[in-house]
């Protein structure tokens, strides 16, 4: 037989031995449960993206939202929105949410909230020319850009800096990086 059709047809077993052993408290039996390919099957260390090698992270509370705007996608939000006026964006990457713990209360609490994605999202043109209209129209005081530790997410904060360029207003601007485990490991302006 084919080593190819072989490797498919021990595949799911593997995988299925593997997600049981590795089960956690709380998700459901199956192959999506397991937290690493099989020993051999991993994608090699140069070909894989920093930011897109899988880890886990243990632990999880109950917390009450800060949220206090919708939209919150960049894209989405209009540059000249009420709750804009006389506050402070936070302009946070997608994955940083969900990487630290007290996102809400550490982070959002009082906040205008933005969210976009350097690597995934398509309308940086769109991005620098809707957050300088933020600055000159939406009456926002300041902007802190809250950024993983990947390189990809470093666009983001280019994508700041180049609004701020393109406005005719100045406001300051901090920028936070985020360690993967959830730390904030700097907080500096530009």
């Amino acid at each position: 037989m084919n080593t190819r059709w072989q490797l498919l047809v021990v595949l799911p077993i593997v995988v299925g031995a593997a997600a049981s052993a590795q089960r956690q408290p709380g998700f459901p039996a199956g192959p999506t449960t397991a937290l690493h390919p099989p020993h051999g099957l991993e994608d090699p260390p140069s070909l894989v993206c920093p930011g897109s090698r899988v880890r886990g992270n243990a632990g999880s509370t109950l917390v009450a939202s800060r949220l206090r705007q919708w939209p919150i996608q960049l894209h989405l939000l209009p540059p000249t929105a009420p709750f804009l006026e006389g506050a402070e964006l936070l302009l946070a990457a997608d994955c940083v949410a969900y990487a630290v713990g007290g996102f809400h209360q550490q982070h959002l609490d009082g906040r205008a909230l933005a969210i976009a994605c350097p690597k995934l999202d398509s309308q940086q043109e769109a991005y620098v020319a809707k957050l300088a209209a933020m600055i000159d129209h939406g009456g926002i005081l300041a902007i802190e850009v809250m950024v993983m530790e990947v390189p990809c997410c470093r666009g983001l904060v280019q994508l700041a800096h180049a609004a701020i360029a393109r406005a005719a207003r100045t406001v300051p601007v901090r920028v936070a990086v985020v360690g993967i485990s959830g730390e904030v490991r700097t907080a500096a302006g530009p």
